[in-house]
């Protein structure tokens, strides 16, 4: 009997601790907050003025009670003369902000001697217009100002002062719909204002021109593509703006020509044993992508590219007669002009053709043909004009081949809708079986203003709008 009770007991204790147990488990916790969130917020000022550099002992650097404006003061005495300086712009307000305009009141006289440029110290980028600035964000910038290097007159300047401006806008509240980017030799950015549909725009940029005696040839007119895209508040797009590739420098010179920025082919002329040729170099093309880098770095990332438009090639001129460049764009490049076999234009696999290969450096991925540098001095030959940059570039131009071909486009994307490229007399894509991504109309249609569906005369061009 006794053994019949201490066994209940014990299981009594058993279900009691596991009972306990239960409820330690499953407490609560709480904790009492009270958080307080501020009205929206404008504030963009400056901080941080200091001095990094000077050529004189008596620079003075003055930040105003508002920390609104910066002025400077230095004296410059011989060209090379120069005062660098760095500052933060500071977003301490709750609202984003994007760089709208960049004012430096130098008058036309300070014009002439005065040379300045900001650049952010962290990635020793240029400081450009839609530049972003998020909320609680600053950047520290570089500035410098200098006298110029190439002045040959006598300055009259005393006492001048110059104030930096710096203009912020929200880009909410903003009414701009389309933003413009002209070439400027650099990178610039786009960060997108909202969520919506945008169509965006590019213009290649046109080759270099030749001449003789009697008459100018002129460079291959760069593309136009095209194409509407979903884009997302505060992405990035990368925007390079092709330039126009360097005219020739005439029949008796030697001479060696950069190309146009992003992917020109560079062009020149040796000069040795003979006198009755000149070329001219290949023009840039211009390019859109969600990752920064100009064309050619993105061989191995095109899924980043939104769109390409290429820039037309160098023309090629005789004493007696010459040969005007192959334009640029659509889904081939055309081909230079002169006699068969001729360089041809950039496709969407290959670069164009050239000829004499061991004189020039082939066209590629990104980079029109170029001549061989390396070769200048050692063979009277090593010349020819160089081919458009695109998406492949185009061929070198050289003897009597002529000129150079185009670089092509792209619009391959799958992300873009509403996609086509125009070019100028070019192979239109139309008996092709599947133009979906290729899509590719020929025009007559020329113009140094960017406009929608014509070839463009000089450097290239970008354009990017709101839809909806």
């Amino acid at each position: 009997m006794k053994r019949h009770n201490t066994k209940k007991l014990l299981i009594i204790i058993i279900v009691l601790f596991i009972s306990i147990g239960f409820a330690v488990l499953t407490s609560n916790l709480n904790v009492a907050t009270t958080l307080t969130f501020r009205e929206n917020v404008w504030d963009i000022h400056y901080e941080n003025l200091k001095l990094i550099d000077c050529s004189s002992d008596n620079p003075t650097l003055t930040l105003d009670n508002d920390k609104d404006e910066i002025t400077i003061g230095n004296t410059f005495d011989i060209p090379t003369d120069y005062i660098e300086f760095s500052f933060v712009v500071l977003n301490a307000g709750t609202i984003d902000a994007v760089l709208n305009q960049i004012n430096v009141n130098l008058t036309t006289e300070q014009q002439k001697y005065i040379e300045y440029s900001f650049k952010y110290v962290l990635d020793d980028s240029t400081v450009a217009v839609n530049d972003k600035l998020f909320a609680g964000q600053g950047k520290l910038i570089k500035a410098r100002f200098s006298y110029k290097y190439d002045i040959n007159e006598f300055s009259t300047l005393d006492n001048t002062s110059i104030t930096i401006g710096f203009k912020y806008i929200q880009p909410q509240s903003s009414s701009v719909t389309t933003w413009n980017y002209e070439y400027t030799g650099t990178e610039q950015v786009f960060y997108v204002p909202k969520n919506g549909i945008y169509k965006i725009e590019a213009w290649g940029a046109q080759g270099g021109s030749c001449s003789n005696p009697t008459t100018t040839y002129i460079g291959g007119y760069g593309g136009y593509s095209v194409g509407t895209i979903s884009l997302t508040k505060n992405q990035a797009i990368y925007v390079n703006v092709g330039g126009s590739g360097e005219d020739s420098k005439g029949l008796d010179y030697i001479y060696n020509l950069e190309g146009g920025y992003n992917g020109g082919g560079s062009g020149g002329k040796n000069g040795k044993n003979e006198n009755t040729s000149t070329w001219a170099a290949g023009g840039g093309a211009t390019h859109l992508a969600i990752s920064d880098g100009v064309l050619s770095s993105f061989s191995s990332k095109i899924s980043d590219l939104l769109l390409v438009s290429g820039g037309g090639g160098g023309s090629g001129c005789y004493i007696t007669n010459g040969f005007v460049g192959g334009a640029g764009g659509g889904y081939i490049g055309n081909s230079g002009n002169g006699v068969t076999p001729r360089a041809t234009g950039g496709t969407q696999s290959n670069g164009g053709t050239s000829h004499n290969p061991d004189l020039h450096i082939p066209a590629s991925f990104g980079l029109g043909a170029s001549v061989d540098n390396s070769k200048f001095d050692t063979i009277w030959n090593s010349a020819g004009s160089g081919g458009g940059g695109g998406y492949y570039g185009g061929g070198l131009g050289f003897n009597q081949y002529g000129s150079a071909g185009g670089g092509s486009g792209y619009i391959g994307n799958t992300n873009l809708s509403n996609k086509v490229m125009y070019c100028y007399n070019c192979q239109s894509s139309e008996n092709e079986q599947d133009e979906t991504h290729i899509k590719t109309r020929s025009t007559t249609n020329v113009n140094s203003t960017a406009t929608s569906n014509y070839a463009k005369i000089g450097n290239g061009f970008a354009k990017i709008t709101f839809v909806s």
